[in-house]
């Protein structure tokens, strides 16, 4: 008797430096890979072929070590659940969307040149997120600012994007 196993995937879509993957059931994509060799800055974006971007996955950035910043697009509310930026080395600086609703296990473990976190909501939204971090995760000993279209009157730390759409700290 021979028995005959049928395995269907979802399509896989390379976009340099990305890999998308499509879920068909919610019509959304995530972040599937990022090319290890890729230098520089990133920026995840919010839609890809006219869909929403919602996740980014597991290990999707894992050992990117030449990779310095990343900006992850509003919309995208999951950061995997397991070693999304997992030893990125040169990783200084992280731009999340205020719609992360999760940052999975060990997302930036490794991320020993991680020093600023730039969350696009405010503190009490980021109280809100599940964080499932270790002892050794990077982002939890990063400075955090919190995003302030116009510069805050009272003390913290806010950033907002200048006049060429650059990250840029309110001092």
């Amino acid at each position: 008797m021979a028995v005959i196993l049928f395995t269907t995937f979802a399509p896989v879509i390379f976009y340099d430096p990305l890999t998308y993957i499509k879920d068909d059931y919610n019509n959304t994509y995530t972040v599937r890979h990022c090319s290890t060799n890729y230098s520089g800055e990133v920026k995840i974006p919010s839609t890809y072929n006219g869909l929403p971007v919602e996740r980014i996955g597991d290990e999707a950035f894992a050992f990117c070590t030449k990779l310095t910043s990343v900006e992850i697009g509003e919309g995208i509310t999951v950061l995997g659940n397991f070693c999304t930026f997992y030893h990125c080395s040169s990783l200084e600086s992280v731009v999340i969307p205020s719609s992360a609703t999760c940052i999975g296990l060990s997302a930036f473990e490794g991320c020993s040149s991680l020093t600023s976190v730039y969350y696009k909501g405010t503190e009490a939204d980021w109280q809100d997120i599940t964080i499932v971090a270790s002892e050794h995760d990077e982002i939890l000993k990063a400075t955090r600012y919190y995003y302030s279209e116009s510069e805050p009157t009272d003390e913290g730390n806010y950033w907002h994007y200048d006049a060429d759409g650059n990250v840029a700290v309110w001092e």
